[in-house]
């Protein structure tokens, strides 16, 4: 899903992550980090974008450089829980067929 598919639906939920510390998941590689910068552009006070696709997210960083946006790996074990208000996930797919990654993202709001 790349920003052309992305972005709108995050204009829809904009009244969701306006003011929020929002952990984003899986949408680096296929916006280039377009869609984290897009966040923070539209009210997220701070935004953390995760990958799989390291490349990616090395790039994303480079790219779209912003002191309230941070790309990584998406490992979530160092992460604090209620670290986030909001976690926005690209594809929940993987998600729902593997439930111990989901409650590792639902410890994290």
């Amino acid at each position: 899903m790349g920003p052309s598919e992305l972005l709108p639906r995050y204009i829809f939920a904009e009244s969701l992550f306006a003011r929020r510390r929002v952990l984003e998941v899986d949408a680096v590689a296929s916006t280039g980090g377009e869609s984290a910068r897009f966040l923070v552009e539209r009210g997220a006070r701070t935004v953390v974008a995760c990958d799989a696709d390291v490349a990616a997210v090395e790039a994303a960083q480079k790219a779209h450089a912003h002191p309230q946006v941070r790309y990584r790996a998406n490992v979530y074990d160092d992460l604090e829980a209620g670290s986030f208000d909001l976690v926005l996930v690209t594809d929940l797919a993987p998600y729902v067929r593997a439930p111990e990654l989901l409650a590792e993202l639902a410890r994290l709001v």
